[in-house]
Formats: C-alpha cells, structure tokens, sequence
C-alpha cells in the first residue's frame, strides 16, 4: 500500500523459485497472482454525477501465492510511472513517492502477519526490495530477510507503449 490520494503508478512485484516474476505483464503465474494492477490515479476516477469526478483514494496491490512451491522468494516495488494530476483534473502535487508498506501474511490456518517493511522509492524507475523469505516444503515461511537487496525489475519488462 502507498498513501491514499498518491497518483504514482507503483507496482508489487515478486520472484519465484525458478526466477519466475509475477507483476503487471505477467499477473499470472500459475502458483501466484497479482490480484490488482493498482495503477494510482490511473482508473481511480469515476463520475459520482453530473461534472463531479470522484476519485479512489486507497492504493493498494495484492499477490497472493496459491501452492506451496518450496524455494526463495523475493517481494520488490517498482516505481512505474507518475501521472500529471492536471491531466485528470486533479490539483498538480509532488511526483515523488510516499513510502510504501509492503507485508507478507500467511492466510491459512489463521491471519498471520510474518513480515512488514517500509520501502521509500525515487524517480520513476526506481525499486527497492522489501524483503526475501524461504517457503518450505510444509508451507512454514522462514529466513524472513529485511535487508536482502535483489533488483529483478527491468524497464524491458514494461508493455508496449508505456513509458517511464
């Protein structure tokens, strides 16, 4: 999550065993998902009425892995892209990130949260990992690692046509 009216397009990006990626070009990955492409302002805007836009405040993206695959994982922020608010009717502010919350919770069989790590990113393009963990064979998370830094995000893996 990244803070409520920030229009910056940040992606969640995690690295499978295998050096799989799942994120916004590839959001599928058989054993996990990213379950929303939160793109900020971009789709935030609706019509509450005549001439009155409305804006989605909350900026949040979720992955969500489905199988035990056993192996290392690493979770990263990428900062994709940021809007001009004037270009939405919106009043101009920063382009500069707020920080963004990243946590890892275990689901099954109770809500448990293992890890949760502030990232701070720069200028668009930038990343920053927030932490690598171990799933082991039995579904136990362990080796919970806040300081392991592992870029995996590269420009080239944006779609046609998106810029940063």
């Amino acid at each position: 999550t990244w803070a409520d009216h920030n229009f910056s397009d940040l992606d969640l990006w995690v690295l499978l065993p295998g050096g799989r990626k799942v994120g916004f070009t590839d959001q599928d990955a058989g054993i996990a998902t990213l379950d929303r492409d939160d793109r900020g302002a971009l789709g935030d805007v609706y019509q509450q009425g005549p001439g009155a836009p409305g804006v989605i405040p909350v900026n949040k993206e979720t992955t969500v892995i489905r199988a035990i695959v056993p192996g290392r994982y690493a979770v990263n922020v990428y900062h994709f892209d940021h809007p001009g608010e004037a270009d939405l009717g919106i009043p101009e502010k920063d382009p500069a990130p707020d920080p963004v919350r990243v946590k890892l919770t275990k689901l099954n069989p109770r809500l448990e949260e293992l890890a949760s790590r502030t990232v701070t990113l720069g200028k668009v393009g930038t990343q920053g990992t927030a932490f690598c963990f171990d799933l082991e064979t039995d579904g136990r998370v362990t080796n919970v690692d806040t300081s392991c830094d592992t870029p995996f995000v590269a420009g080239g893996e944006q779609p046609a046509g998106a810029g940063t």
